[in-house]
């Protein structure tokens, strides 16, 4: 089950490596595949309930039951929970007294494409785990029992699949029933969209009431539980809904107000003024052009408060391409992530965008990723752009890290641009150590245009020691 705050529920969420259990005010925390688990005391009134149910089975039995509900909850919500993940998303996954909730945090609603194949990633999961462990039933299950032949007790391996397969069949079909806060309720939702919420919630009372009903005539007392829970859980959010004020109507020219009022608070570096100017608009207005500059000030306006967390959750429950890829790349980068980053700008730059700010970025992440050659040979398009000693920089590091080619011909350049001795000092001393022959006395030449005296002076060094006749000519 997927949570969501706009169903009157919570997203519960999170994301690590470590494998470690911890137990803190009754709640039991580890973490599975990067994705924090906790267990909620209720949970296990759900398996005491579970347990009164299984009493007339052997007590071996009823463990190997209580491991499969688990394993089945977890399965089920770890397909949610990497589903998330896909969107960039961290997600954590709680047990509770109904069962299991997925949630991660969201600054906006999720496009309704991707909050439907996260809702149906879940049941997914569970039907992939019931069809595998039917098939392996199929396999072990004993024979006998027909003919007069004596009846074999399954083994506990047996018994086990045999769990797997029911529950999680039953459940993922049950979890597709359109009731909210079930999967199939989420899926309900993305389909008639924000629009038609009330329709929604009334559809899900509806189904909700006549599948308690249905479970109760069955005898399905915990089918029968959780649809009723379901219903009610249906009412009071249409009760909600009901008594919610529609939404006024703003005019374009209070919007346009609040847009000049959010560029120039981010111009004047007032962040949080800028982000609160720009989330109004963001919330009144349905123009896409103006929701699309909303967001990037809003955007630009939390990496300028150092919400760099804050920013990239807006940023991914966004529509792709809603935002410059040069914005999404700098949020990527300032909340970490460089592949990401990296990936974004190589992309802008395959498209043509020849911007300063795009190439200065990517080489900057290419820095921070050790990438020094590729960053020096990039940093060539930004010599006539930025200022020398950042040019410079990256020509040391790229010496230091070993990529002493691409730096010394960084360095070449930039000391023709900048007509600076020293650069090219550098670059000869680079090219000497290469044992490159021709581009040692071409920088030569360069430092020599330069500072003859010093250039000269040059000569007396041991390292251009078998570089030095030619030089002398050259002078």
């Amino acid at each position: 089950m997927v949570a969501n705050s706009d169903l009157g529920s919570a997203r519960l969420d999170c994301s690590c490596r470590s494998h470690y259990v911890n137990l803190d005010m009754g709640i039991l925390r580890f973490r599975i595949f990067g994705f924090p688990v906790s267990i909620l005391p209720g949970y296990w009134l759900l398996t005491a309930l579970f347990a009164l149910g299984s009493v007339r089975q052997p007590l071996s039995v009823g463990i190997v039951g209580l491991f499969c509900v688990f394993v089945s909850i977890l399965v089920h919500e770890l397909g949610h929970a990497f589903a998330a993940r896909a969107f960039g998303l961290p997600a954590q996954i709680t047990f509770h007294l109904l069962g299991g909730a997925t949630s991660f945090p969201q600054a906006t609603q999720l496009t309704r494409g991707r909050d439907m194949m996260i809702s149906l990633a879940g049941p997914a999961a569970g039907l992939l785990l019931g069809v595998l462990t039917w098939g392996l039933t199929q396999l072990y299950a004993p024979t006998g029992g027909g003919g007069g032949e004596p009846v074999v007790t399954p083994s506990l391996f047996v018994v086990a699949l045999q769990w797997l397969w029911v529950l999680n069949i039953a459940w993922s079909i049950l979890n597709l029933v359109p009731v909210i806060p079930f999967d199939g309720g989420r899926v309900l939702v993305a389909v008639l969209g924000p629009s038609r919420i009330r329709l929604s919630v009334t559809i899900s009372l509806v189904v909700g009431l006549a599948a308690a009903g249905a479970s109760f005539h069955y005898e399905l007392d915990v089918a029968a539980v959780l649809f009723g829970s379901a219903a009610v859980s249906s009412y009071v959010r249409m009760r909600q809904v009901a008594s919610t004020p529609p939404k006024r109507q703003v005019d374009a020219a209070a919007l346009e107000r609040a847009m000049h009022a959010a560029r120039q608070a981010l111009a004047q570096e007032a962040y949080d003024k800028a982000s609160a100017f720009a989330h109004g608009v963001l919330t009144w207005s349905e123009e896409a052009s103006v929701r699309k500059e909303a967001l990037e000030i809003f955007l630009w306006a939390r990496l300028g408060a150092g919400d760099s967390a804050g920013a990239r959750a807006l940023l991914i429950a966004a529509n792709p391409g809603t935002v410059d890829d040069y914005l999404a790349a700098a949020v990527q980068h300032a909340a970490g992530h460089l592949p990401q980053a990296q990936q974004l700008l190589n992309s802008a730059r395959s498209r043509g965008d020849k911007r300063v700010e795009v190439t200065a970025l990517l080489v900057k992440v290419m820095l921070e990723q050790h990438e020094y050659a590729a960053a020096a040979n990039l940093t060539h398009e930004l010599i006539e752009h930025s200022p020398p000693a950042e040019i410079r920089r990256v020509a040391e590091e790229a010496m230091a890290s070993g990529a002493a080619m691409e730096a010394a011909r960084l360095s070449l350049a930039l000391a023709r641009a900048d007509r600076n001795f020293d650069d090219a000092a550098q670059a000869l001393f680079g090219f000497a150590k290469l044992g490159d022959r021709q581009q040692a006395l071409e920088a030569f030449k360069v430092a020599l245009g330069f500072d003859k005296s010093k250039t000269r002076a040059l000569l007396d060094d041991e390292a251009l020691r078998s570089l030095r006749p030619e030089l002398e000519s050259a002078v």
